[in-house]
């Protein structure tokens, strides 16, 4: 008899810490969400008001070679590259060179329409990849500053001038302009409102240090610390800054150089692009030595708050759920994983509706919170099973 009262107890004494090991898990798991999405912005706002770090802006001209890479573009490249001449910055210091990586459409055909107007074009008959086609045009290029934008965008005039002011701190070895995203002729697009938070992240954590990567649509770096991207890179707007986070340079972002997108109709194309994004995130992790070391990565707080957590809350969230199983012999974590699964129902519900083209502020905020962490996941698989190659898709 005793020996059974031992074990009853021994077993209830198990049962307490699995399910004071359950909540802890459940906790932590959500702090982490919290963290990222709301703290560490509200962290940076306090870091950057403490520790301001201003930009020694000049007004030199330096050489800027301009570079833009393309596959299939035939239907905007003529209006890119009138868009690119047209910018105020010396033509005799600005150097366009547009790079077609296999383009088979009229796209070289168009392209080399400008070549009278000094536009340099290179094309190579077999697809590589894009940063093939950016180290052929890196290799092209005479310029000090390198400027690099995709085909769809458009630049407000003063951008180049604006990107490039900020080289005259030596301490700067990378600039991110700012893309605008506007409507897609149904109303303000989804990821819009992200794309603003994102933005806004991005210029916290610029005023005092570095920005974790950089926008590809419009940003520029030296020429100098420019490394050649090895040919299995998937994303060059995150490989270069952060190699020159490495060498100890700032990358900064400036909110006056501007360019303009409009965003995708179609949820599978976003989708896509930001899988694409992620597989690309975790490449760099694993591949980029130094990251994670902070005696070499000064920016390690900013990495590790929005480059990496920003990629786990999916597997938060899943660990969260989980552990909310085992501790539903209290009502309040009934009433928690009740809560848990009327917010997924709404995510899933957001997706529906936004197939019929249905949208509201709250449901598309539920939306664009799917969309990110389900690209999250996927992005993840596609990077550990090698089906994320570096062909990208317009």
């Amino acid at each position: 008899m005793g020996s059974g009262k031992k074990k009853a107890r021994v077993d209830n004494n198990l049962r307490q810490a699995g399910g004071l090991m359950a909540e802890l898990i459940l906790w932590v798991s959500l702090a982490l969400c919290a963290y990222t999405y709301i703290g560490y912005p509200l962290v940076l706002k306090v870091m950057a008001a403490l520790f301001a770090r201003g930009v020694r802006k000049g007004s030199g001209e330096p050489g800027v070679s301009f570079i833009i890479a393309g596959y299939n573009e035939e239907a905007v490249v003529a209006a890119k590259l009138e868009n690119t001449l047209g910018l105020e910055y010396p033509s005799d210091r600005l150097q366009v060179i547009f790079a077609s990586d296999g383009s088979t459409d009229s796209t070289v055909r168009i392209a080399r329409r400008f070549e009278g107007k000094g536009v340099v074009v290179l094309h190579n008959e077999g697809r590589r990849g894009k940063v093939s086609a950016l180290n052929d045009a890196v290799c092209a290029a005479k310029g000090e500053i390198l400027v690099f934008s995709d085909c769809r965008q458009r630049f407000d005039p003063l951008a180049v001038r604006a990107l490039v002011e900020n080289f005259n701190d030596p301490a700067v070895g990378a600039v991110s302009g700012e893309l605008f995203i506007g409507t897609n002729g149904d109303g303000r697009a989804p990821t819009a409102s992200y794309w603003d938070y994102e933005k806004s992240v991005r210029k916290s954590e610029a005023a005092f240090g570095s920005v974790m990567g950089v926008t590809g649509a419009i940003w520029a770096i030296r020429r100098s610390i420019f490394e050649p991207y090895p040919q299995a890179t998937i994303l060059d707007d995150l490989y270069q800054p952060m190699r020159a986070v490495l060498k100890g340079y700032r990358v900064v972002f400036e909110s006056g150089a501007r360019a303009f997108d409009v965003a995708s109709k179609k949820t599978k194309d976003e989708i896509r692009r930001k899988v694409r994004t992620i597989a690309g995130n975790w490449q760099v992790f694993f591949s980029m030595k130094g990251l994670f070391d902070p005696w070499q990565n000064r920016a390690i707080f900013q990495f590790v708050s929005h480059k990496v957590l920003r990629l786990l809350v999916p597997f938060f969230l899943l660990i969260a759920f989980t552990a909310n199983i085992f501790a539903l012999d209290q009502f309040s974590y009934r009433i928690l994983f009740y809560s848990q699964l009327l917010f997924y129902g709404v995510c899933l519900a957001s997706v529906g509706a936004a197939k019929i083209g249905f949208r509201s502020g709250l449901i598309s905020l539920f939306h664009v919170f799917t969309v990110l962490n389900y690209s999250a996941v996927a992005g993840f698989v596609n990077f550990i099973t090698g089906r994320q190659g570096v062909i990208w898709k317009n």
